[in-house]
């Protein structure tokens, strides 16, 4: 249940537009069902074509716990903090705490990612 909250409680967009409520549904159900290829399949092109700060904190909790994804350190902070630019309400709280477990090169590099993910329009991130 609390994983169902914390998926339902980070919907904070500010993107201007909400993802279409039935991939967003697609997505979370197939998460809570443990199929996370295809939440992956949903989440992955609404942060980068449509560039929703949700589906980028989404995808920043994959790569951090492994889900779909090999766990990477990496891209969950690039992810969380490319939401977080996004005003995504808990990819920054998230970010730091990400980075707590991180090197100074790990940060670095999550950071130039990110900024070409930006330069990208978030296409091949």
């Amino acid at each position: 249940m609390a994983l169902v909250l914390l998926l339902l409680s980070t919907v904070g967009w500010r993107t201007g537009v909400k993802p279409p409520i039935s991939i967003m549904t697609r997505g979370v159900n197939a998460y809570l069902r443990g199929n996370y290829a295809t939440a992956l399949r949903q989440f992955k092109p609404l942060a980068e074509k449509g560039g929703h700060a949700w589906a980028q904190y989404q995808l920043g909790v994959m790569n951090h716990l492994g889900r779909g994804v090999p766990k990477n350190r990496v891209y969950s902070h690039m992810w969380y903090n490319i939401a977080a630019l996004k005003g995504h309400k808990n990819s920054l709280r998230r970010r730091d705490l990400m980075a707590t477990e991180m090197t100074p090169a790990q940060i670095d590099k999550s950071q130039d990612l990110a900024i070409e993910c930006e330069k990208k329009k978030h296409k091949g991130c």
